[in-house]
C-alpha cells in the first residue's frame, strides 16, 4: 500500500480520549495459528499517534528489541459502525501505556452478530491475579503439552455458561474477586483435547452468593475458536433453533480488509 494514501490523514476524531479499543496482533512474526489480542483505553490521541492504557498488568510482555516489528489492528465503534486501522507500536511504557502510530487508511465494517449459546460445560478457570506475561507462559506450556499428546489434568466443574468464539460468561459459586485476566480450560466433550484460552474480564456482578462474569478471549488457537463456533451451531440445531450463517467477523480477524486476499 502506498504510504502517501494515509500520510496526511488525521483519524483522531474516531479515537478520542476515554474511548475503549481492541488490538489484534498483525505482526509478521506472530503465530498465525493463534488469535492474539489486547484491549485498552485511549489516554491521548493525535493525528500522529494513539496512546492507550492496558487495564491489567502485562509484565515483560514486549521486549524493547521487538517494538519495531509489532503491528496491531486497532478496532473501535462509532454510531454502531465498526472502525479499524492498522498501527505500529513505537513505545511501551512500564505503566502499561502503548503508543501506536497509524499506518493505514481507516476502514469501516458492519458488525455481524456472533453466534452464542447458553449451555452447561465442564470448565476450569483460575481466580488468581496474574500478569499477562505469566498467563501467556502458562498458556504456552499447555499448548506444548497438547502438541506432545499429553493430557491436561484439571479439576473441571460443570458451569452454566454463555459461550461464543469471542468469549464466555461464567458463574462462580463464591464471593471471591474475579481477576482481570483468567486462564480458562473448556471441555466441550467432543472427543478432542480441552480448549485453553486467556481471557480478559469485561464485566462482573453479584447474584446472591454467586458471581457472574463476562470474559473476552484474548489468546486462543484459531482452530479452537472454530471448534467453539461449530459447538454453538450444533447445540442450536439440537434445540431446534435456526442455525446462523457463519460470516467473517472482522473483530476476530488479524488482517485488514485491504490485505484480506
Amino acid at each position: 500500500m502506498n504510504p502517501l494514501d494515509f500520510l496526511y490523514a488525521n483519524y483522531s476524531r474516531y479515537f478520542p480520549e476515554k474511548k475503549k479499543v481492541y488490538l489484534i496482533n498483525m505482526s509478521q512474526e506472530r503465530d498465525k495459528d493463534q488469535y492474539d489480542s489486547l484491549s485498552g483505553i485511549i489516554v491521548a490521541s493525535s493525528g500522529e499517534a494513539l496512546d492507550l492504557k492496558v487495564p491489567y498488568s502485562t509484565g515483560q510482555i514486549i521486549a524493547a528489541d521487538r517494538l519495531r516489528n509489532m503491528r496491531f489492528k486497532v478496532i473501535t465503534e462509532s454510531f454502531g459502525l465498526g472502525l479499524q486501522i492498522a498501527a505500529d507500536l513505537v513505545k511501551f511504557t512500564a505503566d502499561n501505556i502503548l503508543r501506536l502510530r497509524p499506518s493505514s487508511v481507516l476502514e469501516a465494517f458492519k458488525h455481524c452478530e456472533m453466534p452464542r449459546i447458553d449451555s452447561t460445560i465442564k470448565v476450569f478457570h483460575n481466580r488468581e491475579d496474574s500478569t499477562l506475561s505469566l498467563c501467556k507462559s502458562k498458556f504456552s506450556q499447555l499448548m506444548e503439552r497438547k502438541k506432545n499428546g499429553l493430557p491436561l489434568h484439571f479439576e473441571f466443574q460443570e458451569n452454566t455458561v454463555n459461550v461464543s468464539a469471542s468469549g464466555i460468561r461464567l458463574v462462580s459459586e463464591s464471593a471471591e474477586k474475579i481477576s482481570p485476566l483468567v486462564l480458562c480450560v473448556l471441555d466441550l466433550e467432543d472427543g478432542q483435547s480441552p480448549i485453553c484460552a486467556i481471557a480478559e474480564t469485561a464485566w462482573n456482578r453479584r447474584n446472591g452468593t454467586s458471581t457472574i462474569s463476562g470474559h473476552r478471549f484474548i489468546t486462543i488457537l484459531k482452530s479452537d475458536q472454530n471448534r467453539i463456533g461449530r459447538y454453538v451451531v450444533t447445540q442450536q440445531k439440537l434445540m431446534g433453533a435456526k442455525a446462523p450463517v457463519l460470516r467473517n467477523n472482522w473483530v476476530l480477524l488479524d488482517r485488514m480488509t485491504f490485505d484480506s486476499g
